[in-house]
C-alpha cells in the first residue's frame, strides 16, 4: 500500500477516459446519423415541427461528441474548488482558443439538455393538450430553438467569465 508521500500516476485513467470519449464519438455519430436519416427519409406521416426537433437534437449531439473528441475535457476537483481544463491542443490552438472551445463545449452541453426539456414539453402537450402545439408551428418553433440556445450561451459565458483561474485559485490548488 502506498503512503501519502508516494505519488500515484493517473495516466491510465486519462487513457481510459480518452478511449471512452472516442467510443462515445463513434457510437454517437453512427446512431445520430441513422436517426437523422430515418427522420428525414423514413417518416411518411406528417410530424410537423417535431421532425425538426428530432433533427436538431442529434445534430447537437454529434457536435458535442466531436468537441469532446477534439478537446478531451477534464475536471480536477479539490475540496471546494475545481479546474476545468484540457491537455489537448487541437490544430495547434493557443491556450485562449482552447479555453474558448471548452466554454463552447459546455454551452453545447447546456443546449442539448435544454432540448430535452423542449422535447418533453412537446410530447406532453401532444398527449394531453394538443391545442398548445401551436407554439411549435411556423415561426413560433424558433422560440424553442432560441430557448435552448439561450441557456447554452448563458452557460458558456458563465464558464468563460466566472471560471477564470486567478492568483487566489492557483494558490488554493497548490
Amino acid at each position: 500500500m502506498s503512503g501519502p508521500s508516494e505519488s500515484k500516476s493517473f495516466t491510465i485513467y486519462v487513457k481510459i477516459a480518452q478511449f471512452v470519449a472516442q467510443l462515445g464519438f463513434f457510437t454517437t455519430t453512427f446512431f445520430c446519423y441513422i436517426l437523422i436519416f430515418l427522420t428525414v427519409f423514413g417518416i411518411n406521416r406528417k410530424f410537423g415541427s417535431y421532425k425538426y426537433l428530432l433533427i436538431f437534437f442529434p445534430t447537437a449531439g454529434i457536435f458535442f461528441a466531436t468537441m469532446e473528441l477534439l478537446l478531451y475535457p477534464n475536471v480536477y476537483s479539490h475540496n471546494a474548488g475545481y479546474v476545468f481544463y484540457s491537455t489537448s491542443r487541437p490544430f495547434g490552438m493557443s491556450q485562449d482558443a482552447v479555453t474558448f472551445c471548452l466554454c463552447l463545449y459546455t454551452g453545447v452541453y447546456a443546449t442539448t439538455i435544454s432540448m430535452l426539456s423542449v422535447q418533453f414539453l412537446y410530447r406532453y402537450w401532444a398527449i394531453f393538450d394538443a391545442i398548445k402545439l401551436r407554439f411549435f408551428k411556423g415561426w413560433k418553433f424558433m422560440i424553442s430553438v432560441f430557448y435552448s440556445v439561450f441557456f447554452g450561451v448563458a452557460w458558456a459565458l458563465g464558464i468563460l467569465y466566472f471560471d477564470k483561474i486567478d492568483e487566489y485559485s492557483k494558490g488554493y490548488f497548490k
